[in-house]
């Protein structure tokens, strides 16, 4: 669902669906502080992808779709809506459905997979998505949300019921979040996922002026000395990875890998095999017929032929799993 200016606004001023599954360390999307960015007016523009697409622009059939599928006799679009017990409970639902006993929240999903929903016809829906649904249902009163998923090209109806229990933990949570990092103005603690958030918010207030490490706070010292300290780890790392990966090659030789390997290691085979085929430059391949007509099979070969470089051969590790050797 694309939001005006206005709806942003909105959402601003608390707490949504979408943010609870961030707060609560659920969402593969979003983290605390992204919340809180968004909150502070701070976030960068978010970029368009393409699920966010898909969802845009047919959601309006997928209403269509649910309402046909249900017998609904009539789905509206709510817009932003704001608990009326509480300001900071903000949803915008994909829609209301008047069913024939009563209305009901109507919300949208349309995944690349269907990894982590149940069984149609319950309320198992992916973890990450049930703070979302729950808060729509505190936001709107309503007792009972229709969420219609689209997985792998088929229709999916599953229910999800007011919770009393779990809606206080989810308020506690938004009110707890809000208390100690909106209002005071003080960035949630950042975890390695939110590096890159982290990056794409400084990069707009750059300057071009050095701090000076010795009138840092002392908290803020000790960041940096743990990340200089991690950063020669890593590096030493790398380079003995290089170092024993060139000479376990060697070990290895012509073989395609070696099994065998004692439990211990966590590996269970070591692989290296040429693949069947190089990889194919077909970006190269396409610029040449960008510049063609009536490009036939033959000379198709010909080019992919040209433009075919040296088998790979990965040399992979394969952990050991529970079982299985």
């Amino acid at each position: 669902m694309a939001l005006t200016e206005a709806q942003l606004a909105i959402r601003r001023t608390g707490v949504t669906g979408t943010d609870m599954g961030a707060l609560l360390g659920l969402s593969p999307f979003s983290t605390p502080f992204d919340v809180w960015l968004e909150k502070m007016n701070k976030a960068p523009p978010r970029e368009q992808t393409e699920d966010m697409e898909r969802g845009m622009f047919l959601e309006a059939g997928a209403r269509q779709w649910y309402a046909h599928r249900t017998g609904a006799l009539r789905v509206d679009e709510p817009g932003t809506v704001v608990s009326r017990r509480n300001p900071l409970v903000i949803a915008t639902p994909d829609g209301l459905a008047l069913q024939r006993d009563g209305w009901r929240v109507l919300e949208i999903k349309m995944p690349e997979n269907d990894a982590g929903w149940g069984e149609p016809g319950t309320d198992a829906v992916p973890d990450y998505y049930l703070p979302q649904v729950l808060w729509q249902l505190v936001a709107t009163e309503h007792e009972t949300c229709d969420v219609f998923a689209v997985l792998r090209g088929k229709p999916r109806l599953y229910h999800v019921t007011r919770d009393v229990e779990l809606e206080g933990l989810l308020v506690d949570t938004a009110e707890r979040f809000w208390r100690d990092h909106v209002v005071t103005g003080r960035p949630p603690e950042v975890t390695g996922a939110d590096l890159p958030s982290v990056s794409r918010w400084l990069r707009r207030h750059e300057t071009s002026e050095y701090l000076d490490f010795g009138a840092l706070e002392p908290m803020a010292q000790v960041t940096l000395e743990e990340y200089l300290r991690s950063y020669a780890e890593e590096s030493a790392a790398a380079e003995r990875l290089a170092l024993w990966e060139a000479r376990a090659k060697l070990v290895v030789g012509s073989a395609p890998g070696v099994s065998g390997l004692p439990e211990e290691l966590g590996v269970r085979r070591l692989d290296w095999q040429a693949q069947k085929s190089g990889r194919v430059a077909w970006k190269d391949v396409a610029e040449v017929l960008a510049k063609q007509h009536n490009v036939g099979p033959t000379q198709l070969r010909a080019l992919a032929t040209e433009n075919t470089g040296e088998p790979a051969r990965p040399f992979t590790p394969r952990p050991v799993t529970k079982g299985r050797r």
